[in-house]
C-alpha cells in the first residue's frame, strides 16, 4: 500500500492518538517528565491536523463528483485514465456509468452490462471510486434497471442526463420520486444534469425564466423530501441564472443535501459552444448561494484518452486553484472541505 493510499487514515489515526497521549500526560503533571519538548510539539501539531488536512497530503483534490465511465468494448481508456487520476489527482471519484447514452431500452442486456462495467472499475479500487448508475427517467423498465444497477457492487446513487432543449425533472418529477422513494436507502447521491443551459440572452425570456424556476423549485421539493440523498446539479445548471434563483429559494430553507459541480463553466475547456455567460458571473451567483454548496467536478468524458482526460481535470482545478477571486479558505473549501464533507454522507464506510 503507497503512502498516498494510507495518509489519509494513518494521519487521522496518529492524530487521535496523539490526541489520547496528550491527554494522558496532562492528566498527571509527572508525565510531562517522560516526555521531550519536541515530542510534546509534535503531538499538539498531530492533534491540530484536520481530516482535511490529511487529504490534502498528497491530492490536488478530496474529490472529483463528475468522472464518466467508458462504453464496454471501447479503447480501454477508463483504467488508465482512472489509475492516473487517483495517483495524482483527486483521492476519491465518482464514476458515472455510461449507460444513460442508451435511449433504446430494449437493449436492457446492453445496459446493465455497462452498468457492470463500472461497478467492476469501483470494485477494483474499493476505497476510491464509487460508481453512479446512468439512467433515462423516460425508461418504461426504469425501476427494473436501477434496481439491478443498485445491486451491483459499489453502485450507489444515479447520474442524470437531460440536455438543453429536452424534458427536465419537472416533467419527470412522479418517476424520480417513485424512484427515490423504492430505493430511498440505496440511492445515496444523484448527479443531474439539467436542461437550463441557455444562452446569456434567452435566459431572459420569460417563458425560459418559467422553465429554469420550475426546474430549481422541483429540486428543492426533491431534496426536502428526501433528505438522505445528496443532489448534485452538473455544470452548476450550465447557467448563473439558476443558481441564483436557487439561491433565492434557499435563503430561508436549511437544506444540507443540494450541491453544484464547478464543471465546465470557467471556459473553453474542450471547445464547447458558448453560452455568453462569463466565469465572473459563476462566481458571483456561488457566493450569494455560498461556497459550502460547491464541490469539484472535471467531467472527464467516457472517450478522452489519457491526455485529454488530465487535461481536462487540470483546467478545472486550476479554475479554482489559481483564481485571484477566491482566498486560499475558499480555495480549500472547494477542493477539500466540501468533498470530504460530501463523501462523508455517501461513503461513511471509508473513514
Amino acid at each position: 500500500m503507497t503512502k498516498k493510499e494510507i495518509a489519509p487514515q494513518l494521519l487521522e489515526r496518529l492524530r487521535l492518538k496523539a490526541a489520547d497521549n496528550l491527554n494522558s500526560c496532562l492528566t498527571n503533571f509527572g508525565g510531562l517528565s517522560q516526555i521531550g519538548i519536541s515530542q510534546i510539539l509534535f503531538i499538539i501539531l498531530l492533534t491540530s491536523l484536520s481530516f482535511s488536512t490529511a487529504y490534502a497530503v498528497d491530492f490536488q483534490v478530496a474529490l472529483d463528483v463528475h468522472v464518466h465511465d467508458e462504453m464496454p468494448g471501447s479503447e480501454g481508456f477508463a483504467h488508465k485514465r482512472i489509475d492516473y487520476l487517483l495517483t495524482q489527482r483527486a483521492n476519491h471519484a465518482f464514476i458515472l456509468s455510461s449507460s444513460f447514452l442508451w435511449k433504446d431500452e430494449s437493449l436492457s442486456g446492453e445496459i446493465l452490462e455497462t452498468m457492470k462495467h463500472t461497478s467492476e472499475l469501483a470494485r477494483e479500487n474499493p476505497t476510491r471510486l464509487t460508481g453512479l448508475c446512468g439512467i433515462r427517467l423516460e425508461w418504461h423498465k426504469l425501476q427494473e434497471l436501477t434496481r439491478n444497477c443498485l445491486h451491483m457492487p459499489y453502485m450507489r446513487g444515479l447520474k442524470l442526463r437531460m440536455a438543453t432543449g429536452e424534458k427536465g425533472i419537472t416533467y419527470f418529477e412522479r418517476p424520480l420520486t417513485e424512484l427515490l422513494r423504492s430505493n430511498d436507502n440505496e440511492i445515496k447521491v444523484i448527479l443531474m444534469h439539467l436542461p437550463t443551459g441557455f444562452t446569456k440572452s434567452r435566459s431572459s425570456d420569460i417563458d425560459t425564466r418559467h422553465f429554469i424556476l420550475s426546474e430549481v423549485l422541483t429540486l428543492v421539493h426533491l431534496a426536502s423530501s428526501f433528505p438522505k440523498t445528496i443532489f448534485i446539479v452538473a455544470h452548476s445548471f450550465n447557467n448563473p441564472s439558476a443558481v441564483l434563483a436557487l439561491a433565492k429559494e434557499l435563503r430561508n430553507k436549511r437544506l444540507e443535501n443540494i450541491f453544484l459541480d464547478i464543471s465546465n463553466v470557467a471556459g473553453k475547456s474542450k471547445q464547447v459552444s458558448c453560452t455568453e455567460f462569463q466565469y465572473s458571473e459563476y462566481l458571483q451567483a456561488w457566493n450569494e448561494l455560498g461556497l459550502d454548496k460547491i464541490v469539484f467536478g472535471s467531467d472527464i468524458e467516457g472517450n478522452d484518452d489519457l491526455t485529454m482526460g488530465m487535461r481536462t481535470f487540470d483546467f478545472e482545478f486550476e479554475s479554482i486553484h489559481s483564481n485571484s477571486f477566491l482566498s486560499q479558505k475558499e480555495k480549500q473549501q472547494i477542493l477539500f472541505d466540501n468533498g470530504i464533507k460530501l463523501l462523508r454522507k455517501v461513503r461513511p464506510d471509508i473513514f
